[in-house]
């Protein structure tokens, strides 16, 4: 669904990998039962692209029912406004602020100390596809990390120490504050695959982390082996980008300081060889398009479950690409590589063989 509204004010908020995204706060409109005041502007190019500022009234769309972002001009109001500038300091702490050659988002370059970097460093640390703590989120992280009980993600397992403080703050008690560290508790049994992706480095998602967790099974393996290039460009998936991220972030002493500690406190379980023989035993495959019957996460555990390899890209080591509707350039790619191509309904035959 869609809707009109006028753009009030532009404001810029840094995520957790410095990007600096414009946002709009709006006149409050209804799109489908849901109340928007503040809708995405992508970046700066998308601004100048669609040519809207502050007072013009603009078209909002909920990308896929949930995320609201600005889709076009409607009615030119803003002509005493100047023009939206990229800004050349980070608004939070003014750092000079950065573009990469082939990237259109701005970031801000104090990679390690930035306040909104940190703070979403926290909050992905914590989060339900990272450690899973139950009952804990950006809200209340903001809180600690306000009031410095927590610094750094290893502080999460030490707000006992905090237990006073924390039980007379507005919105918390014994309760709360009890089933807050028992959730806490809970998360330090983690795989390895999940605790990479919970470190939150740059390019790192959850397939390049399942990536590096098969190919060197500790977490060990991995620090010594980001410092031996050659071993990450012979991984097959991982790319360039990966590569130079996976290097920056094990160069920082910080970041080595808290994977020590985290080491003393977390049980990392490690992937080890398993006996699994089946029709996707020890085969790379690659997802694409979208799935009828089940998520592309749901297919890709399912897949992992028989022992086999979840790749990102294709490459002539791929043995299936699995393809759902709208499947795009891969397909094309595929068969000139000569890889098998089934379709989900033939996935689920050979799952459940």
């Amino acid at each position: 669904e869609k809707a009109n509204t006028i753009i009030r004010s532009i404001d810029f908020q840094v995520g957790r990998t410095g990007a600096i995204t414009p946002v709009a706060r709006l006149n409050p409109i209804n799109i489908g039962g849901v109340i928007i005041s503040n809708a995405s502007l992508h970046n700066f190019d998308e601004i100048n692209k669609k040519n809207i500022n502050i007072s013009d009234v603009v078209e909002v769309e909920r990308a896929g029912d949930v995320i609201p972002y600005v889709t076009k001009l409607i009615k030119k109001n803003s002509n005493k406004y100047s023009k939206v500038r990229a800004p050349n300091k980070c608004p939070v702490c003014k750092s000079p602020t950065i573009k990469e050659n082939d990237d259109v988002i701005l970031r801000c370059s104090n990679r390690y100390q930035c306040y909104s970097q940190r703070l979403g460093q926290i909050v992905h640390f914590i989060s339900k596809k990272s450690l899973n703590i139950d009952g804990f989120g950006e809200k209340q992280v903001k809180q600690f990390f306000d009031l410095k009980f927590i610094k750094k993600i290893e502080d999460i397992f030490y707000l006992s120490n905090f237990k006073e403080k924390i039980i007379d703050l507005e919105g918390w008690g014994e309760l709360s504050f009890t089933n807050l560290i028992n959730s806490i508790e809970k998360s330090k049994q983690i795989t390895l695959d999940k605790f990479i992706f919970s470190l939150g480095i740059r390019f790192i998602g959850e397939v390049n982390s399942e990536i590096l967790a098969n190919e060197f099974k500790s977490l060990n393996n991995v620090i010594i082996s980001v410092k031996d290039r050659n071993n990450l460009n012979n991984i097959d998936g991982l790319g360039p980008k990966a590569i130079e991220s996976l290097i920056d972030y094990f160069s920082n002493t910080s970041n080595l300081n808290s994977i020590e500690n985290l080491k003393k406190i977390i049980t990392i379980n490690y992937i080890t060889d398993k006996n699994i023989n089946n029709f996707f035993s020890n085969k790379n495959l690659v997802f694409t398009g979208t799935l009828n019957n089940l998520s592309r996460d749901e297919a890709k555990y399912l897949a992992k479950t028989q022992g086999a390899k979840i790749l990102s890209s294709l490459s002539k080591n791929t043995d299936y690409l699995i393809v759902g509707d709208k499947a795009g350039s891969k397909i094309t790619k595929a068969r000139n590589l000569n890889i098998k191509i089934i379709n989900e309904e033939e996935f689920l035959k050979k799952i459940n063989q």
